[in-house]
């Protein structure tokens, strides 16, 4: 096995380069060599982008945007797309991004710039990927983050690529780089070089090598936690950041801190200057308690509540932590209940309103909101209560857990959201996977749990590293649903996975498929119909369902027919709903043409003349000279009956005869409507005809021609 380094691939790349040079040498980020007009640029940057933020509150907690947006690669999926961060978030992390060197740095940028490739190398944790996300916008390219693994350097050649994207490559899980990542990693930036866009290669340190690069690459080192807090803080706050810098407590949380770490601090002290005035001591002082500060606290208070009323007490602060933001009745309600199941007599709050709810509430450090809801005077209290109980009291979780399941059936739906968000929170901070596998099985198996368990186990499974356990066994019930209330589950978590994480989705919904339960599937189209809804996933959706189309499994075929038969034939606001999801109002990406075309083929491979002329309502008016795109809309039908280049030429003339009658059944449906248009028919039948003999002479098949 060869070790293959940075300058191995620098010297592919340059040895490229040198061949393309006259077309691409002195590009620069104004230069827009792939000849993309001012409005087809006003149309990328800044336009519809792959996974837009669905869960804003969430996504401003991250500093490395691809905990979420990263590309898992599961290895069972035909296409991927790598994922493209929201600019909006892009923006972010360039206005607070703090450069270790920024000469380096700029001269990165102007590599980058000119060659359309380029290299940051340093430690997991350092900063790379926000550097490469932020020298990717400050030259105003979308950001997409590929992380390759090993054996999977394929995913490459299927990777659909857009003009004027920025792709970052990131190399580190490869422990031995195998020599295929020179090629096929110069093919990727061949392509992407062609479309106007360029590559960025992240690697760890020890995969550089020992002899000199002949391109400088970018080497981060971790910038100190002091200064990426202060960045962040007075970007969040707007408030002078200077007190922050010199102060010991600060100074000793953040020494030797990760910027990842240092970002958190910043966002504790950025939400709690919004929650009211502050002096800037007492706004410190509030903020460091609130980073891990409130043990000693709770200590004092569980010792001082130990017996009596206070064991009651005990009781409303875990209600009021698990059901931070519900109605306060309803959680000094489920206090009771809690009290009841644990065998002790309900306590007293002088009703569920007036003064005995709110001194009730000021004796656990909780209140209500303007709108009756319970929350904690004291910033993130709600989440160290849980987990002392969690740490220090271990033998109270089953009865929690058992009191939360029971509770779930009386809950409204958003207080069903709220109470599974915070046990799914609580979970991966305290790293039990084993428990939070246990929480989905049991919720996941009754209907009066399910909301439940979709809230829960979508939360769970969007968590990076933690999620793993979770995304496996959505995947196990997917492959065997043997409860048709836990593939129902599965389908619905799914819808909520796939908006931050389309290939992972895609993935489990494949395996589901494969059910004869009317129920799910028809849950499995629903969720695939919201998901398209997304403009941005709605290709990388529509080219996985076609190649189910072509299963051997009957049940995912004809699910897979179902789906694409409603993308094709359902009216848009511009003729087929399909014709929506791209931008069909100026130039068509080839890419999109291509996708349409596949869709069309699998919808013909149906060989029903009847169901393709129902799809094709509302295609072959557009194709007959009704729209300025009549030939490219022709076009992709004729594509669809051209099929794949390795395809036999038996299945092209099964699917030129299926076309052909579908174009007459819909004539006949039409003719008064569309009389004048008689040649404009037969020319695209031709078309049809003339395609399938020529590629009837040029492929081998199984003699059926």
């Amino acid at each position: 096995m060869v070790r293959v380094t940075c300058n191995m691939i620098e010297s592919a790349f340059r040895h490229q380069a040198g061949r393309m040079a006259e077309h691409h040498d002195g590009w620069t980020s104004s230069d827009h060599s792939a000849g993309i007009s001012a409005e087809r640029e006003s149309k990328i940057v800044g336009g519809d982008f792959r996974n837009q933020v669905y869960n804003a509150e969430y996504i401003s907690k991250l500093l490395q945007a691809r905990d979420i947006y990263g590309n898992i690669y599961f290895g069972d999926v035909e296409h991927l797309e790598p994922k493209q961060y929201p600019w909006d978030y892009q923006e972010y992390i360039r206005s607070v991004y703090v450069s270790n060197d920024q000469a380096l740095f700029d001269l990165f940028e102007y590599g980058l710039r000119r060659r359309g490739y380029g290299y940051i190398v340093g430690p997991v944790g350092s900063g790379r990927e926000a550097a490469a996300v932020a020298v990717l916008t400050s030259v105003r390219y979308s950001a997409h983050y590929v992380l390759v693994e090993a054996g999977e350097m394929g995913q490459f050649v299927r990777m659909p690529q857009r003009s004027r994207q920025g792709y970052i490559v990131d190399l580190s899980n490869l422990a031995e780089p195998f020599r295929e990542v020179e090629g096929e990693l110069v093919g990727f930036w061949q392509r992407a070089r062609q479309k106007g866009s360029v590559v960025i290669v992240v690697m760890r340190p020890e995969q550089r090598g020992n002899d000199p690069l002949k391109s400088t690459p970018l080497e981060t080192v971790a910038v100190p936690g002091i200064k990426v807090f202060a960045s962040h803080l007075e970007h969040l706050s707007n408030e002078p950041v200077r007190p922050w810098e010199e102060h010991s407590g600060i100074a000793d949380i953040l020494r030797g801190a990760t910027p990842v770490e240092a970002e958190r601090l910043a966002r504790i002290a950025a939400d709690i200057h919004l929650r009211g005035e502050y002096a800037t001591d007492e706004w410190i002082a509030e903020t460091i308690r609130a980073h891990g500060g409130w043990e000693e606290h709770l200590d004092f208070w569980f010792g001082k509540n130990h017996s009596g009323s206070g064991v009651w007490y005990r009781l409303v602060l875990a209600a009021c932590a698990l059901l931070e933001g519900v109605d306060a009745g309803k959680v000094l309600e489920s206090a009771d209940q809690l009290a009841e199941r644990l065998g002790m007599p309900p306590g007293s709050a002088g009703g569920f309103s007036g003064e005995g709810v709110d001194s009730t509430l000021r004796a656990v450090g909780a209140e209500r909101d303007e709108h009756g809801a319970v929350c904690f005077v004291k910033y993130r209290y709600g989440a160290a209560v849980l987990d002392y109980y969690w740490e220090q009291h271990p033998r109270t979780r089953r009865y929690l857990f058992d009191w939360a399941s029971d509770l779930y059936a009386s809950l409204d739906h958003a207080s069903v959201e709220v109470l599974a968000e915070t046990w799914a929170r609580l979970a991966i901070r305290q790293r039990d996977v084993e428990w939070a596998s246990k929480a989905f099985n049991k919720w996941s198996r009754e209907p009066r749990t399910l909301s439940a368990a979709v809230a829960f186990g979508a939360r769970v499974s969007l968590s990076p590293s933690f999620g793993q356990r979770m995304r496996r066994r959505l995947y196990e019930i997917a492959t065997e649903p043997s409860n048709p209330i836990q593939a129902k589950a599965v389908a619905l978590v799914c819808r909520r996975l796939g908006k931050l994480n389309t290939a992972s989705a895609l993935v489990r919904l494949r395996r589901l498929a494969r059910t004869d339960n009317v129920a799910v599937q028809e849950e499995i189209l629903q969720t695939l119909d919201v998901l398209s809804e997304d403009r941005s996933v709605w290709s990388e959706i529509t080219r996985e369902i076609s190649e189910w189309r072509r299963d051997d499994d009957e049940y995912r075929s004809m699910l897979a027919t179902s789906f694409l038969f409603h993308q094709l034939s359902s009216p848009g606001g511009n003729g087929p709903r399909a014709l929506d999801r791209i931008d069909f109002s100026g130039f068509i990406e080839p890419e999109d043409a291509h996708n349409l075309a596949r869709m069309w083929s699998a919808i013909f491979d149906t060989a029903d003349s009847s169901l393709v002329a129902r799809a094709a309502e509302e295609w072959i008016p557009l194709a007959l000279g009704a729209s300025p795109h009549a030939e490219v809309v022709a076009e992709i039908l004729v594509r669809g009956v051209a099929g794949s280049d390795s395809g036999p030429r038996s299945a092209v003339t099964t699917r030129a005869v299926t076309a052909s009658h579908a174009i007459e059944l819909w004539w006949r449906r039409n003719e008064e409507e569309f009389g004048s248009r008689q040649e404009s028919v037969w020319s695209l039948q031709a078309w049809i005809v003339r395609t399938a003999a020529e590629i009837g002479s040029d492929r081998s098949g199984d003699g059926a021609g």
